[in-house]
């Protein structure tokens, strides 16, 4: 299946919960995901595996996604290096996903380089945790 934009209710938390799974960037964009701001203008070309999930009303959001190990464009955007103190936990009131793990930013993880990063569509800012060594990225927003 070359698309796979699954978006589901899920009733949950203060708002209306929405969960998605894009294929690649690519289909998250012919879905319009970027454009309605859930899924970030800065990931790299070859994010793929993307699932994201956010509340409607508050804005929150957790989104996971993939990329080839080792990539340098991984890290292309509008993001800047924080250090682990300037980072707020990522959002617990979106439901549980299989994807996002639940000790993303506990103390020994290692191999996590952490960013904030203002996103142009719409001109809000977010948390990036990118594994480069692994390919992995979380990017979060905690609403408000």
């Amino acid at each position: 299946m070359a698309f796979a934009g699954l978006c589901a209710s899920l009733g949950c938390g203060s708002g209306e919960v929405q969960e998605s799974f894009y294929v690649s960037l690519q289909n998250a964009r012919d879905d319009g995901a970027m454009t309605r701001g859930w899924v970030p203008t800065f990931l790299p070309s070859s994010a793929a595996s993307i699932h994201e999930v956010h509340d409607v009303g508050s804005g929150a959001s957790l989104l996971f996604f993939t990329f080839p190990p080792g990539e340098p464009g991984a890290l292309v955007g509008p993001c800047q290096a924080v250090s682990e103190s300037d980072v707020p936990p990522p959002p617990e009131d979106l439901g549980r996903t299989r994807w996002w793990p639940r000790d993303l930013l506990a103390n020994g993880r290692g191999g996590l380089r952490l960013f904030r990063c203002a996103d142009e569509a719409p001109a809000r800012s977010g948390w990036l945790a990118v594994d480069v060594a692994r390919g992995l990225g979380y990017h979060w927003r905690t609403g408000g």
